[in-house]
């Protein structure tokens, strides 16, 4: 088995005449990519830090109800 020397050229000719003079807007494409995904992963860690925060408030008044409500030997 050998490698088809004219394949191999076909195909890069074919990379540079279609990829090639695509890199400027795929290199924005990918920035925009990058910098939507980013912000998108904060605002879900926002989310994510605030729901921790109610979570917090809804065991401590839990804690504080049963608290209340358990009865307490001799009262």
């Amino acid at each position: 088995m050998t490698i088809d020397d004219q394949l191999i050229a076909r195909l890069r000719q074919r990379w540079e005449a279609e990829v090639r003079p695509n890199a400027q807007p795929m290199e924005r494409a990918a920035k925009a990519q990058y910098e939507v995904i980013q912000s998108l992963r904060r605002e879900q860690q926002r989310l994510v830090d605030e729901a921790d925060r109610v979570q917090r408030l809804i065991d401590q008044l839990d804690e504080e109800y049963k608290k209340l409500t358990t009865p307490r030997p001799g009262e």
